[in-house]
């Protein structure tokens, strides 16, 4: 009975550290290494920080938290990129740069925001003057600053939003903070199957040699009893 007991503490262990293994390959971009450090914001709540080391430099990202809202998820990204850029790494971790469809939601949108020009799906980019979401989901509400969109600068085909909720064009040469957004028919990944596959081959061991052994011990022990 030991060594059976001993085998399955084997298996545990090693689905054990399996289960990690397909958990941090699961977690996103598997061509870089990030650290995340917690630290205590001045506003007395919890942000982290991820290190993310990759082609020979670092990016510093200070993480807020998912905020829901009707139904949507949205996580204001405090690391300064081009809009192009933006609109890669929300789409990257599985949403899209947001969408603005209504008052209500454009001041929700202004109150996440901690400074001005903060990056929104919205662009003409295909057609000057025509303005499209990255959803292309119909343009129902849009509040311009007064005078905006002007398209005054080198391809100012890129809108940001601002405190005030006010919006402007911009050009993708700058690089601004960005709002991404997460829809409710994009669940969270699923990590169900592979854990449960995973426990279920390390059970297999168990029962096929720890029924093998437990029979030779017992057939051991019934032929030193007919000896006696």
């Amino acid at each position: 009975m030991k060594k059976g007991l001993s085998i399955g503490k084997i298996n545990i262990f090693l689905f054990v550290i399996i289960s990690i293994m397909v958990m941090n390959c699961w977690s996103g971009d598997n061509t870089s290494q990030e650290m995340i450090i917690p630290v205590l914001s001045s506003n007395n709540k919890t942000d982290l920080i991820i290190i993310n080391e990759s082609l020979n430099h670092k990016i510093i990202e200070h993480k807020t938290t998912k905020t829901n809202y009707n139904g949507h998820e949205y996580q204001l990204i405090s690391y300064l990129r081009t809009w192009s850029g933006a609109k890669s790494d929300c789409e990257s971790r599985g949403g899209y740069l947001v969408t603005i469809t209504s008052q209500e939601e454009n001041d929700f949108i202004s109150s996440l925001i901690g400074e001005d020009d903060i990056w929104i799906g919205f662009t003409d980019e295909a057609n000057e003057g025509d303005w499209q979401w990255v959803t292309g989901e119909s343009v129902t509400y849009t509040n311009w600053i007064p005078g905006e969109p002007n398209d005054s600068g080198e391809g100012e085909d890129y809108a940001a939003t601002s405190t005030s909720g006010g919006w402007n064009d911009l050009a993708d040469l700058e690089t601004h903070y960005y709002i991404c957004e997460w829809g409710t028919s994009t669940p969270p990944p699923d990590f169900s199957f592979p854990i449960l596959g995973l426990a279920f081959l390390a059970v297999i061991p168990e029962l096929y040699f720890g029924r093998r052994i437990n029979k030779a011990l017992s057939r051991k022990s019934k032929e030193e009893v007919g000896r006696t």
